[in-house]
């Protein structure tokens, strides 16, 4: 399954829309599908804020697909290019009122999903893809 849209913040329910049918689809578990949209989430929200920040919206392109024990998302877009393996993992070590705001998303991404590739090719963009074994 494919879903297609312009990287804007007001397409993310969109976004969303379309893991809720594609898991529904797949009838994949609930706690599975809210996993999922959490790091759809997380890695757009990325893409729009960071990777396309002063540039004009761009594509985001989503591709769900099932196999038989895990689901494969892949996420294209033509911003700046952004490698979430490469990102150093946040400092954890303060109580929650004095950390920094902002600078989880990464982690928690790489903590849902049980392996994110990131690849970057131009003229064929960014692309972000993210893996979980199905319990």
């Amino acid at each position: 399954m494919r879903f297609d849209t312009t990287a804007s913040v007001e397409n993310i329910p969109d976004l969303l829309l379309f893991i809720d049918q594609a898991c529904h689809s797949y009838t994949l578990p609930r706690p599975l599908c809210l996993e999922l949209r959490l790091a759809v989430e997380e890695a757009c929200v990325n893409i729009i804020k960071h990777g396309y920040a002063g540039l004009q919206p761009g594509k985001i392109m989503i591709d769900f697909q099932r196999h038989e024990n895990q689901v494969i998302i892949t996420i294209t877009d033509f911003g700046r290019e952004f490698d979430p393996n490469n990102y150093p993992p946040p400092d954890n070590s303060s109580d929650w009122d004095q950390r920094p705001v902002g600078g989880q998303g990464v982690f928690l991404l790489t903590k849902i999903m049980d392996n994110v590739r990131y690849t970057s090719n131009q003229g064929q963009g960014n692309q972000l893809e993210l893996i979980k074994r199905i319990k």
